[in-house]
């Protein structure tokens, strides 16, 4: 039976990133049931986490803004954006593990159970012994699953194609429209030359992660209808989960990534997060190991550090607003106006790089632009209570006093 300090299941950005800082302190196998390196998703981020990262090379295409468009309103949010080879980024971290003299291979996690020396891995080629399993598998882990640690999960499915054969008028904006419909669904184009783009739809969906191939028909009516002459390269597909769990480690069993619901509910990075996130997280991992702490409370300890509980809710807000925006007379324009009225501060928002101050600033412009009176129409009560009450958290003065006035008629009603 082969033994290793570190099991990582998952190679995609979240196991192959860790698995690039473990690998230089510890013997460590990752696996997958997929294809390794290999991604089907679309990535984008921004140049100077791209510099940090030194990963440059993997840079398609240079963007100078994204743009959100709703029916009547506009937002441009400025920003060094890059369109990103997310295989060549998994790629550069599988080499420098297998450099470290990492085991990469096929498998697929079955179940584990606890032994004396740590845990005993089930694969579907056999058993592997480790010290540590860190679970990068996605939002269906297995593990996850037979614990029944998922307590919410906020899904943004993805399906699309990479196209050429399409003229784009402007190759560095980065473009997010809302198709209108009554699924809260999305376009998403990220230019990769004057003939060549990621082109998908997402959609934004509460205690649910379908299939995302069932996007598919929609997908082909939107791109016959948007670009009628495109031919398709690649499909793009996956889900970005973000959500809650009951427990954030197991004794020797860490959660990284999607699987530890790393993405904020309004942003759907998910890519994002584990770059800003990785190294801090692989730091914790070593330290644990050195001091052979490897319960679930040391391990639980690592990833709750990487949350921001105000960043959370704050997110939460949003997504929750996201359903207000599709069922109002107006749609998606109080979003855009929104966006509109943080000025430059908005591209702090995707960035997910925000302070306290800066939720409070953004609480009460959102505040402003639409009234609980006018949210309490078409959002559900359940919904209006927990903004109500992350609001009085998070803004000072009357408008406290009015959204506990709000809270408590919305308990009566």
């Amino acid at each position: 039976m082969q033994k290793f300090d570190i099991a990582i299941a998952g190679a995609g950005p979240a196991g192959l990133s860790a698995a690039s800082k473990l690998s230089k302190h510890f013997d460590v196998l990752v696996f997958d049931n997929a294809r390794i390196p290999h991604t089907t998703h679309s990535w984008y981020s921004y140049k100077d986490r791209i510099k940090k990262h030194n990963l440059e090379d993997s840079v398609l295409n240079s963007c100078s803004s994204l743009v959100f468009k709703a029916v009547t309103k506009r937002h441009v949010m400025k920003d060094n954006c890059v369109v990103l080879d997310g295989d060549k980024i998994l790629k550069r971290w599988h080499d420098i593990a297998l450099s470290n003299k990492a085991a990469i291979g096929k498998k697929k996690l079955k179940s584990y159970r606890k032994n004396e020396q740590g845990i005993s891995i089930k694969t579907d080629k056999g058993k592997v012994d480790a010290k540590l399993l860190i679970d990068c598998t996605g939002c269906n882990s297995p593990i996850l699953k037979k614990n029944r640690l998922i307590n919410h999960t906020n899904t943004w499915l993805c399906y699309g194609s990479r196209i050429n054969n399409i003229s784009v008028k402007d190759n560095e904006q980065i473009k997010f429209l809302p198709l209108m419909d009554k699924h809260n669904t999305y376009t998403t184009f990220y230019p990769i030359s004057n003939n060549k783009a990621d082109f998908y739809i997402f959609r934004n969906l509460e205690n649910k992660i379908p299939d995302p191939e069932s996007l598919k028909p929609m997908f082909s009516r939107s791109l016959k209808k948007i670009f009628p002459k495109a031919k398709k390269l690649s499909e793009i597909k996956g889900n970005i989960v973000s959500g809650e769990l009951k427990s954030y480690a197991l004794d020797n069993v860490a959660f990284f990534g999607e699987s530890g619901m790393l993405t904020p509910p309004a942003c759907g990075m998910g890519f994002n997060e584990i770059l800003m996130k990785h190294s801090n997280f692989s730091k914790g991992i070593k330290k644990c190991m050195d001091n052979n702490n490897l319960d679930k409370k040391s391990l639980s300890n690592i990833s709750l550090s990487l949350r921001d509980s105000n960043i959370v809710n704050f997110q939460r807000i949003i997504g929750k607003f996201s359903y207000y925006f599709i069922n109002s007379p107006d749609k998606w324009d109080g979003g855009v106006e929104w966006l509109n009225s943080l000025g430059n501060m908005s591209r702090y928002w995707m960035r997910n790089q925000v302070s306290l101050e800066w939720i409070t600033k953004a609480s009460y412009k959102l505040y402003k632009t639409i009234p609980f009176s006018e949210a309490a129409k078409y959002m559900p009560r359940k919904d209006l209570i927990f903004i109500a009450t992350q609001f009085a958290r998070f803004m000072k003065g009357s408008i406290i006093q009015e959204a506990e006035e709000i809270l408590k008629n919305v308990r009566l009603n």
